[in-house]
């Protein structure tokens, strides 16, 4: 796998999962079932997480919420200014935890879980994760029990 790709067998899948036309099966393929009526993610048959409405992180009455993307202006930024509790850090900017408690930490990509693993698996617990689902499998490919032992998990 090179650093900034997901591995040829997710490049497979998703090729072949694209000549059927059905390319967004290859998102939670294979083992992942999302049952969004009751709320319940399997993986591999056994229980992931439960969804969480993102609403419910996020407290009503907040002057602002800060939207914190990656990329290199982002050095050049006063995180400090936004404050705790007041910010959704996205991919690359949950580097951030160290500095600022963030609202939520957002992944869509397959290809960031891939690339950052090292990061999101030491990310605290406390602090609820939005993945979409391509996101979600791939992490509980690398490590599903780390997934089930957050204290939440939201998908978008």
């Amino acid at each position: 796998m090179s650093r900034s790709d997901r591995p040829w067998s997710r490049k497979l899948v998703r090729l072949g999962f694209k000549i059927l036309g059905k390319a967004h099966y290859q998102d939670t393929w294979p083992g992942l079932l999302i049952d969004r009526q009751r709320g319940h993610v399997l993986w591999r048959k056994q229980p992931l997480v439960i969804l969480r409405d993102p609403a419910e992180i996020i407290p009503r009455g907040l002057p602002m919420i800060a939207i914190v993307g990656s990329g290199p202006s982002l050095r050049d930024q006063r995180i400090d200014a936004i404050g705790d509790r007041c910010a959704i850090l996205c991919n690359g900017a949950a580097s951030l935890v160290d500095r600022l408690q963030p609202l939520a930490i957002a992944v869509e990509d397959e290809r960031f879980v891939f690339r950052h693993w090292s990061m999101l698996v030491k990310l605290p617990n406390d602090i609820p994760v939005l993945l979409s689902p391509a996101a979600m499998r791939a992490w509980a490919e690398r490590d599903a029990d780390s997934l089930r032992g957050r204290a939440r998990s939201e998908e978008h």
